[in-house]
């Protein structure tokens, strides 16, 4: 008997009995943006802001699964674990039960699930992984229904298109069976409770243009070479997860790729030099890490960019006077790490940007008298070594334009002058060194 199909009905009944169906609507085919969370819960002023009924099923399944209230209960499968006290009475029920889902998935019931054989045992495999939650996706589980019936799911001809499991409360783990949908363009599974570790055959999907599962604090993964097999992707969204290791150079090669969002993880490194390459990205967030270096030279090749923030990691070097590449840029956010140098005055060619964010770095001199050609709505320059910054002095703008403006706490212009640092990065391992 095929393993995806173990125990399946156990956890479905679960929720069959419960009559919960939590509806969360259709998927749209976007994933809300990561302002919500992402800057809201950041502890410095920098933060980026703004950023039915139950079906019952008649089967053979639902007399193969007993629900002993106040009774001693075992399991016919020791490896078998889920909330609950529902359990067949024997192996052999098990076994009918196992062949309800392959008359199902075969299309031999009177209701077929009108996807393709390996979408259908990879969608019962996938809410056979987990332990919780399920219960609130309406429809999952009912061989009376097609899949395409099934809350969060999407179908294309016989294929599974999009698949949104996102704020369902889900526990337990992503099933290894999700690398199935070779036909699969949006996997949302952000905003729950998984665990364990994200399985490599998530990196097969290689029709993939939205990947989200940020906000599972404890899924653990690092982002692989494979994930230049997803070279359809536009959006990846993947913060707040155990995300450990570093930025590869393949993840640059995702040419289609417009948002990036890294942010409150465990990385560590240096942006890849090569950056650059990534011509379309209009957002990108890898904030609330641990990366070093310098903010590489091609990032300011980036001229689609909308929106930044590189704020709480330990990037060093100037700010590049390049920046005014960057048209487009509405917010901008750096703060919280090393940077040093002045502040180039080639910003004041940035005509869209409303936040700039540039506080706890080593900046010294002045702020550059052009920024008051600057319609900010939030300007954050407080804890440098900047002589014009503090509130009270003569400021070179107009203050009425600056809705939120923080300039305090400057300081002495020797704390923020250090032995330049040179960044070897031809080195495989991108070393610092300090010049005598």
């Amino acid at each position: 008997m095929n393993k995806i199909h173990k125990n399946l009905f156990l956890s479905m009944f679960i929720g069959m009995l419960l009559g919960v169906g939590l509806g969360y609507g259709l998927f749209s085919g976007t994933v809300d943006t990561v302002e919500e969370a992402e800057f809201k819960n950041s502890a410095s002023k920098d933060s980026f802001m703004n950023f039915g009924n139950s079906n019952k099923v008649e089967s053979s399944f639902t007399k193969a699964v007993s629900v002993r209230s106040h009774q001693d209960v075992r399991s016919v499968d020791e490896n078998f674990s889920f909330p609950g006290k529902a359990l067949v009475n024997s192996a052999d029920e098990m076994e009918s039960a196992n062949d309800d889902v392959d008359e199902y998935c075969q299309g031999l019931s009177s209701v077929g699930p009108g996807v393709n054989p390996t979408d259908c045992y990879a969608m019962v495999s996938i809410l056979n992984g987990f332990t919780n939650g399920h219960y609130q996706l309406n429809n999952w589980g009912n061989f009376n229904l097609p899949i395409s019936e099934w809350e969060g799911v999407e179908v294309v001809g016989n294929n599974v298109f999009r698949l949104n499991l996102r704020e369902q409360n889900l526990t337990g783990e992503v099933s290894p069976e999700i690398g199935n949908f070779m036909n699969l363009t949006d996997l949302d599974f952000s905003h729950n409770y998984i665990t364990g570790d994200l399985p490599g055959e998530i990196w097969n999907l290689d029709k993939l243009r939205v990947l989200a599962f940020g906000f599972n604090e404890n899924l653990s993964w690092v982002i692989p070479s494979e994930i230049s097999n997803l070279n359809l992707l536009k959006r990846l969204e993947v913060q707040k997860t155990d995300l450990t290791g570093t930025i590869p150079s393949e993840l640059t090669s995702l040419s289609d790729l417009e948002t990036l969002v890294l942010s409150f993880g465990n990385l560590t490194g240096y942006l890849p030099t090569d950056i650059g390459n990534l011509s379309k990205l209009r957002n990108i967030w890898i904030s609330s890490n641990q990366l070093q270096g310098p903010i590489p030279a091609s990032f300011w090749d980036l001229s689609d960019l909308e929106t930044v923030n590189l704020g709480n990691n330990n990037l060093v070097s100037i700010l590049s006077p390049l920046i005014e590449n960057l048209s487009n840029i509405r917010e901008f956010q750096v703060h919280n790490n090393n940077l040093s140098g002045v502040i180039p005055d080639t910003i004041e060619n940035l005509s869209n940007l409303e936040v700039l964010g540039l506080s706890r770095n080593n900046f010294v001199n002045y702020i550059p008298e052009s920024i008051s050609n600057l319609n900010l709505d939030s300007f954050y320059v407080y804890e440098n070594c900047l002589l014009n910054a503090e509130e009270g002095s003569e400021n070179p703008w107009n203050s009425s334009n600056v809705i939120e403006y923080n300039g305090s706490g400057q300081r002495n212009v020797s704390d923020c002058i250090n032995p330049p640092i040179e960044i070897d990065l031809d080195s495989q391992n991108q070393s610092e060194q300090i010049i005598d």
